[in-house]
């Protein structure tokens, strides 16, 4: 398995579709390749933006072109509805049968990540989905692609908030800077090492 340098542009029109940690079983063999990425969440709510906000995954609220989330905003949008549109970064497995992406919608701390571990590093490396969280818990999330994934796109991290000129009016965004999922990251790591180490 190695990763690729090829860059081509944005998968702008690939379907995700969710699967829970268990349906992983039908791909069977190990990965081809792999692809480090991004997605954009939205996320919306009721209430003013606060630290304490939490991602909950909904149908639609991932995409590779967050234009196509400010177009689901405005169809979603309430009075006093707030919006967020969030670059995570992804992982992309390729599997004979199709690609997977990976993704962190709530960050976790290392030591919760350690503990999927405990079972991944005991166990063959085929099989390391069993100690995948279920999509219920809103962390690691895993979507089949509607067609071959074509890496690329760079994590930026980056959040777009929504900000309201009236109801005649379509939603304004700014932008602001967040910093980068360190133990996303050393996830992806420690699960690459696993799938590449030779026995």
């Amino acid at each position: 398995m190695r990763a690729t340098t090829l860059i081509i542009k944005r998968n702008q029109n690939v379907a995700l579709d969710l699967l829970e940690p268990v349906a992983l079983q039908r791909h069977g063999k190990m990965p081809l390749d792999f692809f480090e990425t991004q997605v954009h969440y939205l996320g919306y709510g009721r209430n003013a933006w606060h630290s304490t906000w939490i991602n909950k995954y909904f149908p639609n609220s991932l995409s590779f072109d967050e234009r196509n989330l400010k177009s689901r905003a405005e169809a979603l949008r309430k009075q006093g509805n707030v919006f967020k549109i969030q670059s995570i970064p992804a992982l992309v497995l390729r599997f004979p049968v199709s690609d997977l992406l990976f993704c962190e919608i709530n960050e976790r701390s290392i030591s919760e990540y350690n503990a999927v571990f405990q079972g991944i590093d005991n166990d063959v490396p085929e099989l390391f989905y069993r100690y995948l969280p279920p999509s219920i818990s809103n962390w690691i999330l895993i979507f089949k692609l509607s067609q071959k994934y074509r890496p690329g796109t760079d994590h930026a991290p980056i959040c777009l908030r929504s900000r309201t000129y009236g109801p005649k009016y379509v939603l304004g965004w700014e932008y602001s800077p967040i910093s980068r999922r360190k133990n996303f990251a050393i996830f992806c790591e420690r699960l690459l090492d696993r799938l590449t180490r030779t026995p």
